[in-house]
């Protein structure tokens, strides 16, 4: 069961990872509680420990509407990708 993200804000990309020019992607994996907030959010990869950081601190304000089963809100696990890439 896939829950919808209703509230996305946009990590901010730290000035001593745009400084050494670090780009990636950061793997998250967060349990979505019954109210459609972020739960325990675990970092499964990143190549950075400021991305990860950043990552955290914005998916820890998204928000997703309820996954319902028998018209019951349930939590779930769900996987977040954010990529990071520095302009040309």
């Amino acid at each position: 069961m896939q829950s919808k993200l209703v509230t996305r804000v946009n990590p901010v990309y730290p000035a001593t990872a745009r400084a050494a020019g670090i780009q990636g992607t950061v793997l998250l994996e967060t349990v979505i509680l019954k109210d459609g907030t972020a739960g325990e959010i675990t970092v499964t990869s990143s190549p950075n420990d400021d991305l990860s950081q950043a990552s955290l601190e914005a998916v820890r304000q998204w928000r997703w509407s309820p996954v319902l089963l028998n018209g019951q809100p349930i939590e779930v696990v769900t996987q977040v990708r954010i990529n990071y890439t520095l302009a040309p």
